[in-house]
């Protein structure tokens, strides 16, 4: 089973894999599988909390390890407030990018305009990672969720074994599909690489046409006006 297809999940949701019913979180149900870890936002804290684990049983337990897919901020304040509410099993966070789970808001604002550097975006520095007994396993990608075992195959061919299992990939930009979307000069705005690279294409001898208004695309647009570079939108929406 492809990792996109098993799940989508937007940074700031969590979802725990598994096949029993979903144990109701924050009011709603969280999806369908096994073994399912409910998860909430405080209603006075930002952090989340660790409600309990339900298997295909009905049995109440506590897994005994816990693998995390994702290298943004969701994933990274997963592992941190487990270890805050007592989690005390192998935690492994494992990122397609080789950078420390980062936060992205910045790559369409300050990062892009070169007013913050990268370190300034992790979430947490690698010490520590180290010191709370999280192993990272960053540069490579989940491609294939194994239920019946429950492990991941990374691309690298290995396999890591999980007691729980959390998504927190995040939403991923929507490439075109027409003729000649994959020409030069065609970028996306998504990862640090792909705001660095944009980075280096505003300038203002260009003439820079943004697909989509939204605050992303407006964002990228004030700063490549601001570099100097003639700016059009397409939307498809009214504004």
């Amino acid at each position: 089973m492809d990792i996109a297809n098993a799940l989508r999940l937007v940074e700031c949701a969590l979802s725990w894999v598994g096949d029993a019913a979903g144990v109701p979180a924050r009011g709603r149900d969280v999806p369908a599988v096994n073994p399912t870890w409910s998860a909430f936002r405080g209603p006075r804290r930002r952090s989340v909390k660790v409600i309990q684990i339900s298997s295909s049983s009905g049995v109440v337990m506590r897994p005994d390890s816990v693998v995390i897919v994702g290298g943004g901020l969701a994933a990274a304040k997963t592992a941190e407030h487990l270890r805050a509410d007592g989690f005390d099993g192998p935690i492994t966070l494992i990122g397609a990018e080789e950078h420390l789970p980062y936060e992205r808001p910045a790559l369409s604002k300050d990062y892009l305009a070169g007013k913050v550097d990268a370190d300034s975006l992790a979430v947490h520095d690698a010490q520590w990672y180290a010191d709370h007994d999280v192993d990272l396993r960053l540069g490579v990608a989940v491609v294939q969720i194994d239920r019946a075992e429950r492990e991941v195959l990374l691309a690298d061919g290995s396999r890591i074994g999980y007691g729980a299992l959390v998504l927190a990939t995040g939403s991923r930009s929507r490439h075109l599909d027409l003729p000649g979307a994959e020409a030069e000069g065609v970028l996306y705005l998504r990862d640090r690489g792909e705001s660095e690279a944009l980075k280096d294409a505003l300038t203002a001898d260009r003439r820079v046409v943004l697909i989509g208004a939204g605050w992303i695309g407006l964002e990228v647009a004030a700063h490549a006006r601001g570099q100097g570079a003639q700016v059009d939108i397409v939307e498809m929406a009214k504004l």
